[in-house]
């Protein structure tokens, strides 16, 4: 039979899949091929006595890689098929695939990528929003209002800042209209009672009657009443005066030395008095007569009740202030009048110039803040101390 119309279906069959197949007998002779009349070297002869797996294995011929599969023809049991594939034609559609499905993986990956930074930023832009007003706030300044242009679960954090923030902003507008009408009551109710101790007499007046009565001292040799008036209308012209409400350290030191010759003057027990103050500080402003009513304290309750003793005023500059303190080795104080003394700080008519020590402990809290107040420390016959300390 003529081998082309015998094996006419199987070329139909497996002419569009196998690149090569062969039909050998049990000598591993060609019975037929395609291509047809191959040229059957020892390589090609080799591997057609070869059995496949029906999976195929891989062979190289003429520098090419195959897959191989062979099986027997049912009608003819001595007869074999082998045929062979180019894994170039196997494997391409695969690696198509392949890239196919790369080429869509990073497709996905980059919409992917763009999706969550914009998820990202519809969460993280209100974020910092709120960090930077909180920032601000930390800062001692006033943010603006956040915008809000969603609404989500953080539109409604948004809101509740936005509230918290104006609450904050009129509280502290209260309270500094508060603090503020309370200074200027207080600094009213101080200047008034200056106001009205000064309405009380003429200072001109007085001026020149103890001027008369420092020249007719004078005439008579009176020395000592000389010196007396000088030192009280020295002392009368800075508390009456209200050119000036602050004056230099050694002007104030001035002053307590007057008034002590006064005091001296009007006892007649013994007073050790003295300031003990460094030059480097002298010109520090300080309010006028902050020193006097304690002094004054120290000479009334302190050393009088004694029938004498010591009165040491001491300043000093450290740390950008100026420490002061008056001291004095007298009777002291109980510890329960100590403790009145202390809850009692209000302002009282005792003292020179109708300022006492309430009051001064007043005027240093209101020109200086609550830091300058007025410390107390006392012991029963071993004396008392006054101190306290300003901005230089």
């Amino acid at each position: 039979m003529n081998r082309n119309s015998l094996f006419k279906e199987l070329e139909e069959l497996f002419q569009d899949t196998w690149d090569q197949f062969y039909i050998v007998d049990e000598n591993q002779n060609v019975i037929y091929s395609n291509p047809l009349n191959p040229d059957c070297s020892l390589e090609l002869k080799q591997h057609l006595a070869n059995d496949y797996p029906v999976f195929g294995q891989r062979v190289s011929m003429n520098n090419t890689t195959y897959m191989g599969y062979s099986t027997q023809v049912s009608q003819y049991p001595n007869w074999r098929i082998v045929s062979f594939i180019d894994c170039r034609d196997i494997y391409q559609p695969l690696y198509n695939i392949f890239a196919a499905l790369i080429f869509v993986f990073f497709i996905l990956i980059f919409f992917a990528c763009i999706i969550n930074y914009y998820l990202t930023q519809h969460i993280t832009i209100p974020i910092r929003t709120l960090n930077e007003a909180m920032r601000t706030i930390r800062k001692g300044e006033w943010p603006d209002p956040i915008p809000i242009t969603q609404e989500n679960e953080m539109s409604e954090t948004l809101e509740g800042f936005n509230k918290m923030n104006l609450a904050l902003q009129k509280m502290t507008a209260q309270i500094a209209a508060q603090e503020e009408e309370a200074r200027k009551n207080e600094v009213a109710l101080i200047q008034s009672q200056l106001d009205l101790l000064e309405s009380q007499i003429n200072p001109h007046f007085i001026h020149n009657t103890l001027n008369t009565m420092k020249y007719m001292a004078k005439i008579a040799h009176a020395e000592r009443l000389e010196n007396l008036i000088n030192s009280f209308n020295a002392l009368l012209r800075t508390s009456m005066s209200t050119e000036k409400l602050m004056i230099p350290l050694n002007e104030e030191v001035e002053n307590l030395y007057h008034y002590m010759d006064i005091q001296k003057e009007r006892y007649d027990f013994p007073i050790d008095f003295q300031c003990d103050i460094s030059a480097d500080i002298s010109p520090i402003l300080l309010p006028k007569l902050i020193l006097q009513p304690l002094v004054e304290n120290s000479l009334f309750h302190g050393i009088a009740p004694h029938d004498g003793g010591t009165i040491r005023v001491k300043a000093r500059g450290a740390d950008k202030r100026l420490w002061v303190i008056v001291w004095d080795d007298g009777v002291g104080i109980s510890p329960s009048q100590l403790s009145q003394l202390e809850e009692r700080l209000k302002p009282s008519s005792k003292g020179y110039s109708n300022i006492g020590i309430s009051n001064v402990n007043s005027r240093l809290i209101l020109n200086y803040g609550a830091s300058s107040h007025l410390v107390i420390q006392s012991s029963p016959q071993e004396g008392t101390s006054f101190s306290f300390s300003i901005p230089i």
